[in-house]
């Protein structure tokens, strides 16, 4: 092989190398980097479904209020491409269990899911009323903004707020609601987390 061509060759390959070492980094380290891409502007605390699982963790605690506000923050993380109808389920952000019973039966939530076609996170009151579910789009919500959210349940209804606009659903009991548990956040739906998926919440 003349020298010029073998030069060129031996050029090629380290080029290549680099390339590939490049790409190999950039696929180890994007985990970390859909986390710090936002970690700087979110606030509360940070809870995180991991990859092939519906929950957060284990986490425990109940109230007597008839009231919660908290604000909620997402990375790049929340965004994702299920390839099929259950991109349109609700995914679970945080809320509360009502009317001393099991929250499949009663219960309030913020619901979020991410918008392939508005490349965001679209946000959803999420309630069941005597078994009976509901749940409607609010507003949408860009990773890295911090969105002060609140439920109310007065009477015979819950009041869902995002950014002043308000959405009522149906309750099935109209007293305090008695004891309620707090229902963190849930990747589902019928699927579970294609990667690992990072809320933050401050309460």
């Amino acid at each position: 092989m003349p020298l010029l061509g073998a030069r060129r060759l031996v050029h090629a390959k380290s080029m290549l190398n680099r390339l590939l070492t490049t790409v190999l980094w950039g696929v180890l380290l994007l985990p970390f980097s859909m986390v710090s891409v936002r970690a700087e502007t979110c606030q509360g605390k940070l809870y995180t479904v991991p990859a092939g699982k519906h929950y957060s963790g284990l986490h425990v605690g109940v109230t007597t209020q008839a009231r919660v506000d908290f604000t909620a923050c997402f990375d790049a993380s929340a965004a994702y491409d299920l390839g099929n109808e259950n991109q349109y389920d609700a995914n679970k952000l945080y809320g509360l269990s009502d009317c001393s019973s099991l929250h499949h039966r009663n219960s309030a939530r913020f619901g979020w899911r991410w918008s392939i076609e508005k490349k965001t996170v679209e946000l959803m009151a999420y309630s069941y009323a005597g078994g009976v579910r509901a749940y409607d789009v609010i507003g949408d919500l860009e990773p890295g903004v911090n969105a002060k959210l609140s439920i109310r349940m007065e009477g015979n209804r819950y009041v869902f707020n995002y950014n002043g606009r308000e959405i009522q659903q149906p309750r099935s009991c109209s007293d305090g609601g008695g004891v309620k548990y707090r229902l963190y956040p849930y990747f589902g739906g019928n699927e579970v987390a294609p990667h690992d998926v990072h809320v933050w919440i401050q309460k």
